[in-house]
Parts: C-alpha cells; sequence; structure tokens
C-alpha cells in the first residue's frame, strides 16, 4: 500500500473520528458526502497493519447503508487489528475517491514517532 503516502501530499486529506459498533458499521456521513459515497455505492477493501482501505468498485465486499454508514466485514476488522467498540481515526482522499480506517494502534504508532522527532528538532 506504498500508494497511500502519495494521498498524503497535495493536501486534500479530510479526517474524522469513529466508533466501530458490534457488527462492524461505522459512521462516517460527513466523509462519505465528501466523497460522494451514495446509499447502495459499492465499495472494495484492501487490509495491512491496522488499516483499511476503502474505494468505489463493481464487486465489492461492503457498501454505503441507508444510515450513511460503512461496514466493515469481520474478517477485515481482525487483520486489522480492530474490534466492536473501537475507536478510529477515518482519513478520507476525496481527491483519490478513498477513505483509510486507522486502528487508534496505528494512530498510537503514528504518534510515537512524530513526537520525539519533533522533541530532538526542538534542542
Amino acid at each position: 500500500m506504498a500508494e497511500l503516502q502519495s494521498l498524503l501530499s497535495d493536501g486534500s486529506m479530510q479526517y474524522e473520528i469513529s466508533r466501530v459498533d458490534s457488527s462492524g458499521r461505522l459512521s462516517a456521513r460527513r466523509l462519505l458526502l465528501a466523497l460522494n459515497w451514495k446509499v447502495g455505492d459499492q465499495l472494495a477493501l484492501q487490509t495491512s497493519d491496522g488499516i483499511i482501505v476503502l474505494r468505489p468498485a463493481t464487486r465489492s465486499v461492503s457498501r454505503v447503508t441507508k444510515q450513511c454508514s460503512v461496514v466493515l466485514p469481520a474478517a477485515a476488522r481482525f487483520r486489522s487489528g480492530i474490534h466492536g467498540g473501537d475507536g478510529v481515526l477515518l482519513a478520507a482522499a476525496v481527491e483519490h475517491d478513498t477513505l483509510v480506517v486507522h486502528s487508534f494502534s496505528v494512530l498510537d504508532q503514528m504518534m510515537s514517532r512524530y513526537h520525539p522527532a519533533r522533541a530532538t528538532a526542538a534542542q
């Protein structure tokens, strides 16, 4: 998923915090609207190291629900270490039609790499 790095460079990312319910559903109304994803749109997904990447597709394992949410299949949640009740960071790359779901453990890793680097730079 090296292509995710290129999504960050254009400044068009939009973020939101959400919580995954016990059935794998997560609310993302604002970001789904920004992505212009409609009820019933089919979504393909990829998983890797605590993230789930969603993109529109003709064949899918997920879709946008009537409640403007997305249901993450159990297998994808398991592979990503995301459980019912967990908080997640959602990152929408609007220009690239992509929604990335980050587990909080991934967010913790990003923060731990960022802050020591900032402390060293300030010295």
